[in-house]
């Protein structure tokens, strides 16, 4: 399944792209492909993977304990893994994050690599 979000055998993969450093720690939309996430903690001490992962939390309704970091511990591209959602309560959750982020009235279509069906005119 190609897209930012995909299914796990105990839940669910999400890849994201990473701001250290921001303003703010928020979730900011797509970027390449994959969720881009703004956390105000620099890259030190791993605080900034830290961060990442309280935010994946969050937004997905999780304990942070359910969330790990599999992949990228060095690189603004990451991959983390959520432990006991469902792939669709994941996207479901997501896609409301994104629609907040961006305070518009729809959501990306690229999280899953589904696309919504075409409307008939």
């Amino acid at each position: 399944m190609s897209g930012a979000l995909s299914a796990t055998a105990d839940g669910v993969s999400l890849a994201v792209h990473v701001q250290p450093g921001a303003p703010t720690t928020a979730l900011s939309g797509l970027f390449g492909g994959k969720v881009k996430l703004r956390v105000r903690e620099v890259p030190e001490g791993g605080r900034a993977n830290r961060a990442v992962l309280d935010l994946v939390a969050d937004v997905l309704g999780v304990n942070r304990r359910e969330v790990g970091l599999v992949a990228g511990q060095r690189g603004r591209d990451k991959r983390v893994v959520v432990r006991g959602i469902s792939l669709a309560e994941a996207e479901s959750r997501l896609r409301a994050a994104l629609i907040g982020a961006a305070g518009g009235p729809s959501a990306p279509a690229e999280l899953s690599g589904t696309r919504p069906p075409r409307r008939s005119r």
